[in-house]
């Protein structure tokens, strides 16, 4: 059985193809969705700059080895696509301004446990242990209402960011 080497060009990416020389542009379809992940029915398979059937043989539309094919994906594919990558931009940073609000209450814990450290009086170390409770049960709130595929991540750094200081204050 002869085999054809082909070029498919999807979007801005070329694939290799190795598919036999007696295949239809069908063949081929399942083929370039196997290497590409477009579903068959969102395909059109361009050769020589014109639409190709489905039971086209692919010998019978000139192809020959080493040919260059051209996929393009359905109108509401793309519209898809484009729209899972906005959707993902976001994602990004919403993540991002949780994480940069996890980092700043981090830094508030650090620069009160300096200061408690520093503060030898027993009454300033409650005084100061209530305030960091209250900055940081309103920072814990602020941080709940952020939409983030990293949420439930940001939520379990917080709170082990709080569990030492807190441990601390029993002492």
């Amino acid at each position: 059985m002869t085999t054809l080497k082909l070029k498919l060009a999807h979007g801005t990416t070329l694939h290799e193809l190795i598919v036999p020389a007696e295949s239809s542009f069908e063949d081929l379809k399942a083929a370039a969705a196997k290497v590409t992940g477009v579903p068959v029915g969102d395909q059109k398979l361009l050769f020589r700059g014109r639409e190709r059937g489905d039971g086209d043989a692919i010998y019978a539309a000139g192809v020959k080895d080493g040919g260059k094919i051209m996929l393009i994906e359905s109108e509401a594919r793309r519209a898809e696509a484009a729209a899972r990558q906005a959707e993902t931009a976001e994602e990004k940073s919403k993540e991002a301004q949780a994480k940069a609000q996890l980092d700043a209450l981090s830094k508030k814990i650090d620069d009160v446990e300096a200061q408690i450290k520093q503060n030898a009086s027993t009454e300033g170390s409650l005084k100061q242990w209530v305030g960091l409770g209250e900055v940081l049960t309103k920072q814990l709130l602020e941080l709940d209402s952020v939409e983030a595929p990293g949420r439930a991540l940001a939520a379990a750094a917080a709170t082990s960011a709080l569990a030492p200081p807190l441990d601390r204050a029993h002492l």
